[in-house]
C-alpha cells in the first residue's frame, strides 16, 4: 500500500453504524491499557501515551520519535510509547475506544468526527500543511489542478480532497482505484495519481521516472496533520495534555535543526522499507514544503494554530455536507491547555 494511500486506511468516513463496527474491532485488536503501571519508590510516577501514528515508522513522525528516545517526554512526566499503523485498525476508533491516549490524523477527519459526536480533542498540528496531492509527468500538459479535468487519475474517490475538486472547483475526473504501486505512472507518460508528496515521488525516481506534483493545499481546501486525544482524556489528564505538546514542540524543533541519525536509524529499525537514502529525501521535501513550520509569506510557525483558519474547514466541509450536525470551532481543540502565543484569532 503506498503512503498517500494512509488516508483511506485511517479517515474517519462512515462515522455512523461504521463506528460500532470499527471499535468493536478495536477492541478485540488491540490489548492496550491506559493504566499505567506502579513506579518503583525511587521513581516518578508517568502517565502512561499511547500514540498511534498513521502509517508505519517514517521521517514524518521523526519528531515524537525524538521527544521519545531523547527523553524529553520522561522529562515533563510522559511515558510515551509510539505505535505504528495496523491496516485492521482505524487511530479514531482506537482513541473513541480509550486503546489510545492518543493518535495522529488530519483536521478536516476530525472535523468530520466531530459532526458525528465522537468525543475527540485536536492537540498539537505537527504539519501546518497536509502533503497530499497530485503527482504528473511534465509531457502530460498537466501544469495546474484544473488539467485533471477529464483525465484519468488514480485517486481514493473517499479522499474528501477529490469532494473539494469536484463540488467546489468543478473537477471531475476519471478516477480508477489505487493499486498500491507507481508501476503505472512510470510506464505511462500521460498517468497522474494521488502522492504523499513526501513518499510517493521518490519511489517514482527510483523507478526511472522524473514526477511533477501539484499539493491539494493550493485550492484552498488546507487541513492540519495533528494530534488528537479523546475530550475525555484531555479533562481528565489536563497537565500531562499540556506535558505532551511542550515536549513535542520541543522534539520537533530539534529534529528539524540537530543531526537526524540516531533517530533516522530508530526509524529504520521500526521500518526496513526505509534507507538513510529514503529518509533524508523525505527531510528535504519537509523543508522544501514548509509543513512543520509553515508557509513564510503567511507566518506560520511550528506548532500555530489559526481559529480563522479551522472556521474555513468547517465552512468548507459545510458546504460539502460532510458534517451531520454543526461544529464550533471552540469544540475542535484544546485551546484552554494550549500555548497562547501559538493560538492565532
Amino acid at each position: 500500500m503506498l503512503k498517500s494511500d494512509k488516508v483511506d486506511a485511517v479517515q474517519w468516513l462512515s462515522l455512523g453504524t461504521a463506528v460500532v463496527v470499527m471499535v468493536m474491532g478495536t477492541l478485540l485488536l488491540v490489548g492496550c491499557s491506559a493504566e499505567e503501571p506502579p513506579a518503583a519508590a525511587n521513581e516518578p510516577q508517568l502517565t502512561k501515551i499511547l500514540l498511534q501514528t498513521d502509517w508505519y515508522a517514517e521521517p514524518e513522525h521523526g519528531g515524537f520519535y525524538l521527544a521519545m528516545i531523547d527523553g524529553y517526554y520522561r522529562e515533563v512526566g510522559l511515558d510515551v510509547e509510539i505505535r505504528p499503523l495496523s491496516t485492521q485498525v482505524s487511530p479514531y476508533a482506537v482513541v473513541a475506544s480509550d486503546q489510545a491516549q492518543m493518535a495522529l490524523g488530519t483536521s478536516d477527519n476530525l472535523l468530520i468526527a466531530l459532526g458525528q459526536g465522537i468525543p475527540l480533542k485536536g492537540v498539537f498540528p505537527y504539519f501546518q500543511h497536509d502533503p497530499q496531492g497530485v503527482m504528473y509527468h511534465a509531457e502530460s500538459g498537466i501544469k495546474k489542478l484544473q488539467d485533471l479535468d477529464g483525465r484519468t487519475v488514480m485517486i481514493s474517490p473517499i479522499l474528501h480532497y477529490v469532494d473539494f475538486l469536484d463540488r467546489a472547483l468543478d473537477i471531475q475526473m476519471n478516477m480508477i482505484p489505487v493499486d498500491g504501486s507507481v508501476a503505472h505512472f512510470i510506464q505511462d507518460k500521460q498517468f497522474a495519481q494521488q502522492a504523499f508528496l513526501t513518499s510517493e515521488p521518490y519511489a517514482a525516481i527510483q523507478g526511472g521516472a522524473d514526477p511533477q506534483v501539484l499539493p491539494f493545499w493550493d485550492t484552498g481546501y488546507d487541513p492540519y496533520r495533528l494530534v488528537f486525544t479523546s475530550a475525555s482524556f484531555a479533562a481528565e489528564h489536563p497537565e500531562a495534555v499540556k506535558a505532551f505538546i511542550a515536549a513535542s514542540i520541543k522534539g520537533w524543533e530539534a529534529f528539524m535543526t540537530q543531526d537526524k541519525t540516531a533517530i533516522y536509524a530508530e526509524i529504520i529499525k521500526r521500518n526496513p522499507s526505509q534507507t538513510p537514502e529514503s529518509a533524508a529525501w523525505s527531510f528535504d521535501k519537509m523543508q522544501e514544503y514548509e509543513l512543520t513550520h509553515g508557509h513564510t509569506n503567511h507566518q506560520e510557525t511550528l506548532g500555530q494554530v489559526s481559529v480563522p483558519r479551522l472556521q474555513t474547514q468547517i465552512d468548507q466541509l459545510t458546504e460539502l455536507e460532510l458534517l451531520n450536525k454543526p461544529v464550533s470551532v471552540d469544540d475542535v481543540m484544546v485551546f484552554d491547555l494550549y500555548p497562547p502565543e501559538l493560538i492565532v484569532r
